[in-house]
């Protein structure tokens, strides 16, 4: 593809070799790309952030602002890429989720519910415990549990984008119960304040 400012070829690079002017997309790339961080659920944040930061700065729409319109407009485009990239893979369940969408199943969307029985019922059950505590140490009590529950999740989640160990439906399942131990975790938290 050629610049779009002065008809030089450049290939995949954000801004033209020739002129330096902020380019689009060549090809759509995932997030672990635009961040330029490895595709695997073993991230390092610190690393995460400090590429976010740099790729950030190059583009941020304030750098763009005594540019023509087509400028201001990519920059804008790319920010917000970034932007929404940086906040999905610095959550480790969004992360997992969008590792399992690059794979084409898609998680969580508002209009999906799970249709395991069994996992609604011991969902259910576990929200009903949380409703029937009152005092902080039993509230404390199912919150070590449930967290623990959760590592045991994420753990096998690891396992599977990083080392290609497990079953991808025994991976979307532990996702499944994950988005449930999230909001579960955050009620116990609220109680926990309450009390």
């Amino acid at each position: 593809m050629d610049c779009w400012s002065c008809g030089a070829e450049r290939r995949d690079a954000l801004f033209c070799p020739t002129c330096a002017v902020i380019q689009p997309e060549v090809r759509d790339h995932d997030w672990f790309e635009a961040l330029g961080v490895p595709r695997k659920m073993s991230i390092d944040v610190a690393a995460l952030s400090k590429a976010f930061r740099t790729r950030s700065a190059k583009v941020h729409p304030d750098r763009f602002g005594n540019k023509s319109a087509v400028e201001r407009r990519l920059a804008l485009q790319h920010t917000a890429k970034l932007n929404d990239a940086y906040r999905t893979l610095k959550d480790p369940q969004k992360r997992a989720e969008y590792l399992m969408k690059l794979e084409g199943v898609s998680i969580g969307g508002e209009d999906q519910r799970t249709n395991d029985p069994e996992l609604l019922m011991a969902m259910m059950e576990l929200q009903e415990e949380a409703e029937t505590l009152e005092d902080k140490a039993a509230i404390e009590a199912m919150l070590t549990r449930v967290t623990a529950m959760k590592a045991e999740k994420m753990a096998l989640v690891t396992k599977y984008f990083d080392e290609g160990v497990g079953e991808q439906a025994e991976v979307v399942r532990a996702l499944d119960t994950l988005r449930y131990f999230w909001r579960l975790i955050s009620r116990l938290e609220a109680k926990r304040e309450e009390s």
